[in-house]
């Protein structure tokens, strides 16, 4: 089941479990580090709602239905026995995990505290970068501007063809 939660999850970026809340999917784009002059990679972050969801969207239980090989109606009583099961996991439990995604445990007032697993994408290395890195690409920096000889050419041509006519 947790596999099945997990590539919804990436396929969806939004996942919906029923008396625990949404986990939802933001991707991050790459970013320069200026104080240590690094290229930073792009990563996933898991951001965890609690929210007393209801029910799952029927899109779920259609791709759940689908990646289990049941009727749709078996799968969601599948979901909800295991999100139940799983907020009383939560309940009992130091640490509850679902793979791939991260952990859940019992916070201090009685919420439930969420901490996202190692990604791949933080097992790429930032890069170290030798030059500053403005806005401006570099192309700008180091075109030189070459129009005019492109304009003599068309110039040329174009006299050329009306030489060509008239003579």
């Amino acid at each position: 089941m947790q596999d099945h939660l997990y590539k919804y999850l990436v396929l969806n970026s939004k996942l919906s479990i029923p008396q625990l809340g949404n986990i939802v999917m933001v991707t991050e784009p790459a970013s320069v580090d200026h104080t240590t002059m690094q290229l930073l990679p792009p990563k996933s972050v898991f951001h965890f709602e609690e929210k007393k969801v209801v029910s799952a969207n029927k899109s779920f239980f259609i791709f759940l239905a689908e990646e289990m090989g049941v009727e749709e109606v078996d799968a969601s009583r599948f979901f909800l026995n295991f999100s139940g099961q799983l907020h009383q996991d939560i309940q009992e439990k130091p640490k509850v995990v679902l793979n791939g995604i991260g952990h859940f445990s019992k916070g201090v007032g009685g919420n439930i505290v969420f901490t996202q697993d190692t990604g791949a994408e933080e097992l790429f290395p930032a890069i170290t970068i030798e030059k500053e890195i403005s806005e401006e690409t570099e192309f700008i920096e180091n075109h030189k501007d070459y129009w005019w000889f492109y304009a003599i050419i068309l110039f040329v041509m174009g006299l050329g063809a009306i030489f060509y006519y008239y003579v």
